[in-house]
């Protein structure tokens, strides 16, 4: 039951960020692994735009 809760609170963020599909795919659809992958690669780009422009 916590993997549900831990998916959906994923879901929620990555709703927030505008991202609704992967690969065609809906979001509730994706594995637990997937979601936590696609918000980290999101989340870790979004980090580096943040650094890469307080640098200059």
């Amino acid at each position: 039951m916590e993997d549900l809760n831990r998916k959906d609170v994923i879901i929620s963020e990555l709703l927030e960020l505008g991202i609704y599909k992967k690969r065609n795919l809906q979001l509730f659809e994706l594995s637990l692994y997937e979601l936590e992958a696609e918000y980290n690669r999101v989340k870790g780009k979004d980090s580096l735009g943040e650094h890469m422009n307080s640098c200059t």
